[in-house]
């Protein structure tokens, strides 16, 4: 016992440096193993998510490209994510939902509809005229079910020519976009009052009719926030490494 005492006085301070040694030795072992570690899995990130995520958001803004982004952050990888860029592609994604919810085509449509129907109340003509019973008693009133094929009539108008080139109409077709929803907007009318005879754009054209909007606004205002997002996100350093990478 009185030996070991000796010994551990004698050699104190090298046992403490031999302590020391071994246990910083072993601690940046571990540090060096994370960073490896580290590194591996967000370059794995990167490849699997990041790189396929920064091609989509170059796409139209569709549902299943949305669907696409979606699976893309389900991703194992994404774990990976720093905080910051975690709260990004959640944010971008909560945008992205709202901002396709309807596309313009769609959108220009349910504003043509409902100016449709907007001047012909003022007009005075009740388009409600079909009674609604539940159990035998009347309970509300709707419009006829084939009110219902004029979005499709103005949906084969969209088809035909993209909302942006309306202007130019009447070159392509001889005859004005004002021309050609009215036609179909008289042959609806005629369900309600076949005497009367409405010019629907005396005061404005189809293309001010949606612009002034204010359901066209809010669908512009959040594209126009997608498109913010989608930028914010794309100054990401992970983003300008990745687009560094691809042009190489």
């Amino acid at each position: 016992m009185k030996g070991i005492i000796e010994w551990y006085n004698t050699d104190f301070y090298n046992i403490i440096f031999t302590l020391i040694t071994v246990g910083l030795s072993g601690l940046i072992s571990l540090i060096i193993s994370h960073i490896y570690f580290w590194n591996g899995n967000r370059n794995n990130l990167k490849m699997s998510v990041i790189y396929p995520l920064i091609d989509l958001l170059k796409r139209q803004y569709t549902n299943d490209n949305y669907q696409k982004i979606v699976k893309l952050s389900k991703d194992y990888s994404v774990r990976y994510l720093k905080k910051r860029e975690r709260e990004q592609l959640f944010s971008l994604l909560n945008v992205y939902k709202k901002a396709i919810v309807k596309t313009e085509d769609n959108v220009c449509v349910d504003i043509l509809f409902d100016f449709f129907l907007n001047v012909l109340k003022k007009e005075n003509i009740n388009v409600y005229v079909i009674p609604i019973e539940i159990d035998g008693e009347l309970v509300d009133y709707d419009f006829p079910s084939d009110l219902y094929s004029l979005e499709d009539n103005l949906k084969k108008i969209m088809n035909r020519c993209d909302y942006n080139m309306w202007e130019e109409y009447e070159d392509m077709f001889g005859h004005s976009i004002e021309d050609e929803i009215e036609r179909i907007y008289s042959y609806y009318l005629k369900m309600f009052n076949s005497s009367i005879n409405i010019h629907f754009f005396s005061e404005e054209s189809a293309v001010d009719v949606i612009k002034k909007s204010e359901t066209y606004k809010e669908w512009k205002d959040d594209r126009i926030k997608l498109r913010s997002e989608i930028e914010s996100f794309l100054k990401l350093s992970i983003c300008k490494k990745v687009n560094k990478e691809i042009k190489r």
